[in-house]
């Protein structure tokens, strides 16, 4: 995982693609945040999730209508600033090649029910909201350096997520920025 993903231009597209956010993006929404980008094009823009802002409920303690179902134990997350009134549920199986997965992302409680009884080995979450970029937007943030593209791994999507998982991350895809990545959120506390 170490340096940063060097971007195929035949492919140009960020799908299946981390996103780090670089110690100086001070948007309160991506601030210290990883995101996974499900579907990219320069034509549409990009949607993605924020991996690492868990809300620490699980649906059941989040929504009593799910209390007593099969997803009750499902983990929700804050997954971005666009669509918050709607919950998306996303699913993946990691394939034989440890570097490659099969994503189900904007699934309703439905579809995620038909493909929980048809995959075997699926990590579930629910996200409150999802992260997304008009055409050109995020390929304008990249040219900033706000974002630090970097491969998926196992680790980062089976993780728990947090702050600190962010700072693994950025240290060992850009160990120049460590130090940046130590600051706190607001330094006058300090």
């Amino acid at each position: 995982m170490k340096g940063r993903l060097q971007l195929d231009s035949k492919k140009n597209s960020l799908a299946g693609v981390l996103l780090l956010a670089s110690p100086k993006l001070l948007d309160p929404n991506f601030k210290r945040s990883i995101v996974l980008v499900s579907a990219h094009s320069s034509d549409e823009g990009a949607i993605g999730f924020v991996l690492n802002r868990p809300l620490g409920k699980t649906l059941g303690q989040l929504k009593p209508e799910f209390l007593y179902g099969s997803l009750a134990q499902v983990p929700v997350y804050q997954g971005g600033p666009v669509s918050q009134d709607k919950m998306i549920f996303v699913a993946w199986r990691w394939l034989d090649d440890e570097r490659a997965f099969k994503l189900f992302f904007g699934l309703t409680e439905d579809k995620l029910l038909g493909v929980m009884a048809q995959e075997q080995d699926l990590s579930v979450r629910c996200y409150i909201g999802c992260s997304g970029w008009s055409q050109g937007q995020l390929e304008g943030e990249l040219a900033q350096d706000a974002w630090v593209p970097t491969p998926v791994t196992k680790e980062a999507i089976l993780s728990q997520g947090g702050e600190g998982l962010w700072r693994l991350m950025l240290g060992q895809t850009m160990p120049e920025t460590l130090i940046s990545g130590l600051v706190p959120k607001d330094p006058s506390l300090n």
